[in-house]
């Protein structure tokens, strides 16, 4: 029998730490459960999430990092707890509400031998949804004669780069140049605002207009993913 693992959280923005979190927590259990927690319970503890149940339930699905999402109970809180009788419970580092009453609560319900495991944090002082809310990076491609520099930024700070010489077949390698960039900092496409252009040899050069192609595009195609979800 799978031995399962449930967590709970509000996971408003998926970043880094939460795919951190998840991946500590795979190491509990084979089948992984994530409860969502409800809008109204999120706005009494945390305020206003940026999204809305329903998206962030879609999200965490589309993100592959859970076996099953469900919502929370706004009832019960301990619904999910008692449904799935999970094997362990990993509460994120600084996760206080819930966890009081929960050794009590599984007392009574039978389930003594659930262990309850808190995780470690990955860079909070980076990737914490609080901090991320409204914050999210953007890439500019920099062209400069023979150079092609990728700068990830968050505001107007840098947060890494990845520089390349121009190559003739620039249209064919600057999309895995950019995928890496987003891998070698553990982030996702959707963790991209944008990508943006800027070069001193004017837009009447291929380069550029290559440039401005692929972010064109990788634009346009962001903004269908946002649409599909909502």
């Amino acid at each position: 029998m799978q031995a399962k693992t449930i967590v709970f959280g509000t996971f408003d923005i998926i970043h880094p730490g939460h795919r951190s979190f998840l991946r500590q927590v795979k190491k509990y259990g084979e089948y992984l459960i994530v409860v969502i927690a409800r809008d109204k319970t999120v706005k009494k503890i945390k305020g206003r999430p940026e999204n809305g149940e329903r998206k962030r339930l879609r999200n965490m699905k589309d993100s592959g990092l859970a076996d099953e999402v469900i919502l929370g109970s706004l009832v019960d809180k301990y619904a999910a707890i008692k449904k799935y009788r999970p094997d362990v419970i990993c509460l994120g580092y600084d996760q206080k509400y819930f966890t009081q009453g929960l050794k009590e609560e599984l007392k009574k319900t039978g389930l003594e031998k659930t262990k309850i495991i808190r995780l470690k944090s990955y860079k909070p002082e980076i990737y914490k949804t609080s901090k991320l809310r409204g914050k999210k990076m953007t890439i500019e491609i920099l062209i400069n004669k023979g150079v092609v520099a990728l700068l990830l930024r968050k505001k107007q700070k840098t947060m890494d780069s990845l520089i390349f010489s121009e190559e003739r077949r620039l249209s064919e390698r600057l999309l895995p140049e950019i995928d890496k960039l987003i891998k070698k900092n553990k982030l996702a496409p959707t963790d991209i605002a944008k990508i943006t252009v800027k070069s001193d040899l004017g837009p009447n050069f291929t380069t550029y207009r290559i440039a401005k192609t692929v972010a064109e595009s990788w634009n346009w195609n962001s903004k269908c993913r946002a649409c599909i979800r909502h």
